[in-house]
């Protein structure tokens, strides 16, 4: 990291207290390379930059009503003024063969979750120059439907800035034992849960109404996936075991083929959905799954005057 700027020459600071938009002119007021590095809440910002123009920025913001305190880090990472390492890290991370991800990962620079490894090593090279998007990866998880967050670093500052960002998420801290206790407590529940999306989503497909009379359409879209979905149902139930993510995965693209082959309405699609993934608390393993959504139509109309 020394090779992007001299040791010591570059410095972080947490700002507590003050508005964005104030932190963004006093950082521009100062010098270009003086950027926000961190969104970790509304209520708490960082800067990076060269050392006396983060003195700078941190005198103007304390006139402003601030608190400011200097972190302990080597670089100022997160900012433009780590761009001289950016390719390098690039070139060594292409050295690398990544497996596929078993969990879909959010990105702290676009607060999006991905579950391909296409663009990983451009995704995690922007982490040296672009901002932490915290507080909006925070909020992507409780959109995603998570129900609970560990912490397994020491102390409790992510815990507790998730309960600040996103209050629906049940955050622990791994590093304290009267979190340890609430979380195996809460674990039991969601394990005696999960699992059942398989089952369920069979029988969302069995309970619902069909539209379509076409037998051959019925046999391929409805009658073949449920087959194998019930196969792999049955297996689980033979050895005990836990749905796989992919298993999960192969249950929803079912769903969706039999209400397309049922042609059921898009609402009943929706409420259909919401309620499964309301039972199950397992909405956050499928980052790109988009509610079905109403076709719109434009109609092209003569206009006389």
């Amino acid at each position: 990291m020394h090779q992007a700027i001299a040791s010591g020459e570059g410095v972080m600071l947490s700002v507590f207290r003050v508005d964005q938009m104030t932190i963004e002119q006093v950082c521009q007021s100062v010098s270009m390379t003086t950027t926000i590095s961190c969104y970790n809440s509304p209520e708490q910002i960082v800067v990076s930059g060269l050392r006396e123009d983060v003195k700078k920025v941190e005198e103007l913001l304390r006139e402003r009503g601030a608190s400011v305190k200097f972190l302990d880090v080597s670089a100022p990472f997160h900012s433009p003024l780590m761009e001289p390492i950016a390719a390098q890290f690039a070139d060594e991370l292409a050295k690398y063969k990544f497996n596929t991800l078993d969990w879909p990962v959010i990105s702290n620079v676009t607060a999006k979750a991905y579950s391909k490894t296409d663009g990983l090593v451009p995704r995690l090279t922007a982490q040296l120059t672009h901002p932490v998007q915290w507080q909006s990866s925070m909020q992507e998880l409780q959109r995603l439907g998570v129900t609970h967050a560990i912490e397994l670093g020491p102390q409790t500052v992510l815990r507790n800035l998730m309960r600040f960002n996103a209050p629906n998420i049940r955050a622990f801290s791994f590093d304290k034992e009267d979190d340890r206790k609430s979380l195996r407590k809460e674990l039991k529940r969601e394990i005696e849960v999960a699992p059942r999306i398989i089952s369920k989503t069979m029988a969302i497909a069995s309970a619902t109404r069909n539209r379509n009379f076409d037998q051959a359409a019925y046999q391929t879209g409805v009658i073949e996936p449920y087959r194998v979905i019930q196969q792999i149902q049955e297996e689980l139930d033979r050895t005990g075991q836990n749905p796989t993510v992919e298993q999960m995965h192969a249950a929803i693209d079912m769903l969706q083929s039999v209400f397309t082959t049922k042609q059921v309405p898009i609402e009943e699609q929706r409420e259909r959905f919401d309620q499964l993934f309301q039972s199950t608390g397992v909405r956050y393993l499928f980052p790109d799954f988009q509610m079905p959504k109403k076709i719109g139509y434009l109609l092209e109309e003569d206009s006389y005057a």
